[in-house]
């Protein structure tokens, strides 16, 4: 594992490029998502899994600290960290 990001903080409001200065065309607009087929045929399995589903946000954070070092010591390739809503964080 040559480089590894991690990104925690607040996510972005669904409405934040509502800004009424934007014109319509500026505007992000809802509905399928584009991906190319090169990204399919691209895709690896991550090598291992990590899911968070009913922990706080303590408990994911250790987890996911400990699973990034994990990851790096058996010199895994990609990891999967699986989210949830934050309900109970």
């Amino acid at each position: 594992m040559d480089q590894v990001f991690i990104s925690m903080g607040e996510i972005p409001d669904k409405e934040e490029d509502s800004d009424p200065n934007l014109l319509p065309d500026q505007r992000s607009k809802p509905g399928k998502l584009k991906t190319s087929r090169k990204a399919f045929q691209s895709y690896t399995a991550p090598d291992e899994t990590l899911d968070l589903h009913g922990k706080n946000r303590q408990e994911a954070l250790v987890l996911v600290e400990n699973y990034v070092h994990y990851g790096a010591l058996h010199g895994l390739n990609s990891l999967l960290i699986v989210t949830g809503k934050g309900n109970r964080s």
